[in-house]
Parts: structure tokens; C-alpha cells; sequence
């Protein structure tokens, strides 16, 4: 019988896991059973790829990895090659692709086992690997489904939700037809994704299945069972909504409103498509008469050459695309262009920690119209991004050999559907979880500079939405299942005035306050004869310009009022304030109006 049990309530230290490792790891225990997956090398290498990780997200604190033993019993009929595998198998189905983790199966006790090391945080996402007795059980629920599907025995756990006894018995002997159907809807489910041909793949097995709105009931002869009945038994990868999913079907509460949404939808994309800006113009016509491609060979495409040392990958996908970009290459090099290629371009090698290798840069794409959308890939994966029509930029990091690639939000789906990424819902929190981080960074900077600390304050997560709606510029943090808001202290009177009333404040309204400024330049410019220049700019343009020019509560550089009947601002500056006038978009600042004021 096999059973899957937590051995650590948690690693705590680095020195910690470089020891568990090298033991685990040791030759006379495993006779050569050892798998990295995404790390690599002895315990000190690994534990230092684990820290890398961790403090890219900044989360190297408290629980730094979980230690896991998957056991099976001696009376099994199974061999450590085969124990490796299955203990494989699990820890991909429970961790997916993003997690790093080490496994060690033994050998030279009675009872063959396996040792799993596993990093706390997700490379890709940032989440914590939650090592509670929820995972546990999802671990224990998989290696049961494993052991049954290779004639292993399982421990039976009373007073547990599962696989019940009866079921159990009959799955030993195989005459279960519940461990049967599960075996026929994994087979199905691979080779399906329409309700037709799920239908049909059934009827040839015998099955017949009938569909509801939310549940689908599959029988065979007088025997029924519902699949939300069968997932609690064998996993939720069973359920209706799961198999739903697979089959392109909505249950029937999103059904009522589809035709609704569907021409609301329509008519949103039509406006648009009418209202292009001037830099989505721009990029179409750049993409008419520019391809892009670049010939990427094999080596380039490997995930092992990742795994096994990122930086010196992450490197020389950069220097390669360099010299591919100089050539306009659609091939690979020649002899001479491979001589040249490592003698003048290793030289030019880049340390820091980063390095950019979209077709824009961050700075560039930033300054276009619109927000930036933006998920995270291995370094691996970039060459899938040859030939996407849009413009990109790529912040590769060589340590973790993680790229942030970010796009315009227009161009979000282009992106996506480019890659092939489907879970778009996963793929919006990641971009709203760097878009924080990256508005955290510039609030911590803002304060570093004028020389005080980042405002925190405990809020409802309901109150989100005023603060936003009022323009307020801050980052949100979870903390023990609350929700903190982290702010610059200048703006502490307007959080103080949303959250809590005009009453327990002397906060001006935005109006007034930008009113005061209006009058403030007025008065700048019939004293220093220069002229005011108002100028119509868009939202995104706006938190751009109050990013920049944060210590406008100081300085009162500008005022921004909101055109009344459209969604745009004007925004009234000194006419000698270039840098303001510099900030703003070529095309909108071609529209400013000038106007002496005395």
C-alpha cells in the first residue's frame, strides 16, 4: 500500500535544505533515483536556486520548503524505478510545470520510497506552495488514483471523504465500474473537445450520458452516477464544471445573458475599432512593411539547456537575437558568421541582472497610449514570440532565466492567442499582481527621493473602488487575509477624506485643490510674463503625467480638470515647463492651445 505523508512542518533555513538534500541525494541510498525539476546540481546549488526564486518575489521569509515522503509497502510487487515514476507523476499532477522541486526515491530499506523537496513559492506566479492538510489530502487522493490504475495497494483512511470501501474492495479485484469509467473518461477526455465527440467516444464504450444544466449523469445498464459525484471520489478533474470546460459548454445561469453580453461585446469592439489611437496606427502600418522573424534553431527551443543553467541561457538568447537583429537573418549562421558571432559579441556581454530583448523597450512602450498588460514566460519560451504582430518589449531576468514580456492592453489577446495560453482569468491576476508590484516599486522610489516613508493603512477590500475612482495613486498588499493599501504620505488627507468622510478632514475636493493651482499659475505667469498652455490629453495620459510629477502638492507645476461630457482632462501648465510638455504624447502636445493670462 502507498500513503503520502508531510515529514517537516516546514524548512526554515537554507542550511536546512542543502543538508536534506544531500542526504537525500546520496548514491548508496538511491543508486543514481534523483530528479530535479527546475533546479539542478548538489544541495548547495539547489538551495541556492531556491533562494533566487524566492527573493525575485520577495517572499524569502518564514517557510522556505516543504519535505514530502511518498511510501509504498513491502508486500507491493513494484521496483524503485517504478516507485520514481509514479512518485513523478504525482508531484507534476498536484505542482504543475512552475514549481521547483527535488526527488529522491530510496532503495535500501524493506520499504521502497520517495523523498520530495519542494521550493515554497512558484517561479512563474509567486504564490506560496500552501503545505496544509488540504494539499496533503490532494496528494494522497492522486497517489490513491495512481496506485489503482497500476494494481497497488492503498490505505484506506476511515472517517475521510473518498473513495469508499465498497468501491475500494472492488477496485482490489478489479470489478469496480466506478475505477472503470474513470479509467474510460481519462481515455475520452484526451481525445475530445465537443460535446458531439464526448457523446459519441461514450456510446462506443457502452456509456450513455445525459446532460442538465449543470451536471452531466453517465449510465451504464442499471448503474448511474452523476460526475460531481464521481469528482469527490476521484478529484475534481471528473467534475461536470471541468468537463464542461473542456467542451466549450456554459452552465445555464451564463447562458441567459450570453445573447446580451454577445452584442454588447459586438458593439464594443466596433466602437473600438473606430477609435484607434495614433500609436495603434502606427503599429500597423510599421508591421505592413517590416517582418519581424528570426530563425531560432532547436538548442534554442530546449527546455533542458534552461533547466540546466538559466543566466548562461538567458545570456546567449541575448547576445543570439543581437546579431540575428544585425544580420536579418531567416536562417542560421554560417561558419564565418558563427566565428564572428562569438568573438565580437561575447565580449559585448551583459551582467546585470537584467536585460531587454522585445522589439521596444519598457521606457518606449510606457510612454505609448494605453496601460500595459503583462505575464511572465521561461526563457525557453520566447522564441514563440517571433513573428506576433504587435509591438513588445521583454525584460529577461539572467538569474532566474524569467521574462516579463508586456504588451499594450489592446493587444492583450494577440499576445495570448499567439502563445496558445488559454487560462486567461490565471494570466489577468498575474498581470494585475506585476502591474501592483510595479506601482509599489515607483511609490518607494517617490518616497526614497524625498527622503520619507511609504504610508500604510488597513482597509476594506469594498473600498478599492472609491479610492480608484477618486485617481488616488497606490499599491495594494495581502497581509494575514487583509487588505493594506500602501500610499505616498502626501496624499494621506485624500485616503483619510474617501475612506472616512470630508467631515474628520480638512481635505480639499479635487476640484478645489487643482482650482487653487489654477489660480497659483495665473498669478506665475503675469508675474513672469509667460504664457499658459492648455492642452486636452486622455486618463492614461493623466496618471502618467501625476506619476512623473508626484510632488505636485509641493510644487504646483500643473492643474487637470475633467471635460464635462467625454473622458478626457485638459491640463493647464506654464508654457516654460518643457519637461511637462515633454511627458506628453507627440500628438496630443501638437494640439495645445497657448493663451496669455493677466
Amino acid at each position: 500500500m502507498a500513503t503520502v505523508k508531510s515529514v517537516d512542518e516546514g524548512l526554515k533555513s537554507d542550511a536546512h535544505i542543502v543538508n536534506l538534500i544531500d542526504y537525500i541525494t546520496k548514491p548508496e541510498k538511491t543508486n543514481g533515483l534523483v530528479t530535479g525539476f527546475n533546479c539542478y546540481g548538489d544541495g548547495k546549488n539547489v538551495a541556492s536556486q531556491y533562494k533566487c526564486t524566492r527573493q525575485f518575489w520577495d517572499k524569502d521569509s518564514e517557510i522556505l520548503a516543504h519535505h514530502y515522503c511518498h511510501s509504498f509497502s513491502p508486500d507491493d510487487d513494484i521496483t524503485p524505478e517504478q516507485v520514481h515514476k509514479l512518485t513523478l507523476e504525482l508531484v507534476q499532477k498536484v505542482a504543475g510545470d512552475n514549481f521547483q522541486y527535488v526527488i529522491a526515491t530510496h532503495s535500501d530499506k524493506d520499504h521502497i520510497h520517495s523523498h520530495i523537496v519542494i521550493n515554497s513559492v512558484n517561479m512563474l506566479t509567486g504564490k506560496k506552495w500552501l503545505g496544509n492538510k488540504t494539499t496533503l489530502k490532494s496528494m494522497r487522493k492522486e497517489s490513491d488514483r495512481l496506485c489503482i490504475e497500476n494494481n497497488l495497494s492503498i490505505v484506506k483512511e476511515p472517517n475521510k471523504k473518498g473513495m469508499d470501501f465498497t468501491t475500494y474492495q472492488l477496485a482490489m479485484q478489479g470489478k469496480s465500474w466506478k475505477v472503470n469509467l474513470v479509467r474510460d473518461l481519462d481515455e475520452i477526455l484526451k481525445n475530445c473537445k465537443t460535446k458531439k465527440e464526448f457523446v459519441k467516444l461514450l456510446e462506443e464504450k457502452g456509456y450513455f450520458a445525459k446532460f442538465t444544466g449543470k451536471n452531466i449523469t453517465v449510465c451504464i445498464g442499471q448503474k448511474k452516477i452523476r460526475l460531481t459525484t464521481l469528482a469527490k471520489e476521484f478529484g475534481e478533474k471528473y467534475s461536470a464544471k471541468n468537463v464542461f470546460s473542456q467542451l466549450g459548454i456554459k452552465y445555464d445561469e451564463t447562458i441567459k445573458t450570453e445573447k446580451k453580453k454577445t452584442t454588447t461585446s459586438r458593439n464594443k469592439k466596433h466602437r473600438e475599432n473606430n477609435q484607434k489611437n495614433q500609436w495603434q496606427k502606427q503599429e500597423e502600418d510599421y508591421f505592413k512593411h517590416n517582418d519581424e522573424y528570426i530563425f531560432f534553431p532547436d538548442w534554442f527551443k530546449s527546455k533542458t539547456n534552461f533547466e540546466s543553467d538559466p543566466c548562461y541561457f538567458s545570456n546567449c538568447f541575448e547576445k543570439y537575437m543581437r546579431v540575428q537583429k544585425a544580420l536579418k537573418k531567416d536562417k542560421a549562421f554560417t561558419s564565418a558568421e558563427k566565428r564572428w558571432y562569438w568573438i565580437t559579441k561575447t565580449t559585448e556581454a551583459i551582467y546585470g541582472k537584467t536585460s531587454q530583448c522585445g522589439n521596444v523597450s519598457n521606457e518606449k512602450l510606457k510612454s505609448m497610449e494605453g496601460t500595459e498588460y503583462s505575464i511572465k514566460l521561461f526563457a525557453y519560451q520566447l522564441p514563440r514570440l517571433q513573428g506576433i504582430q504587435c509591438f513588445h518589449s521583454v525584460s529577461l531576468n539572467k538569474k532566474t532565466g524569467i521574462a516579463t514580456v508586456s504588451v499594450k492592453d489592446y493587444n492583450k489577446y494577440n499576445l495570448l492567442n499567439h502563445l496558445n495560453l488559454s487560462n486567461h482569468t490565471m494570466l489577468d491576476e498575474q498581470s494585475d499582481r506585476i502591474k501592483n508590484r510595479e506601482i509599489y516599486e515607483t511609490i518607494k522610489e517617490q518616497c526614497r527621493q524625498a527622503g520619507t516613508k511609504i504610508a500604510y493603512k488597513t482597509i476594506q477590500s469594498g473600498q478599492l473602488g472609491k479610492l480608484k475612482h477618486e485617481g488616488i495613486y497606490f499599491s495594494v498588499l495581502e497581509k494575514d487575509g487583509k487588505t493594506v493599501i500602501a500610499f505616498n504620505p502626501v496624499v494621506s488627507e485624500r485616503v483619510n477624506s474617501v475612506l472616512f468622510g470630508e467631515q474628520k478632514t480638512n481635505y480639499k475636493s479635487e476640484y478645489r485643490y487643482n482650482r487653487d493651482i489654477l489660480d497659483s499659475l495665473k498669478k506665475k505667469s503675469a508675474i513672469q510674463g509667460v504664457k499658459l498652455t492648455y492642452t486636452t490629453i486622455t486618463s492614461d495620459t493623466k496618471n502618467r503625467i501625476y506619476d512623473k510629477f508626484y510632488s505636485r502638492e509641493s510644487d504646483e507645476r500643473f492643474a487637470v480638470f475633467k471635460i464635462k461630457g467625454s473622458d478626457n482632462y485638459t491640463i493647464t501648465y506654464l508654457e516654460t515647463d518643457k519637461e511637462i510638455q515633454n511627458a506628453l504624447p507627440p500628438q496630443q502636445a501638437r494640439q495645445s492651445n497657448t493663451a496669455s493670462k493677466t
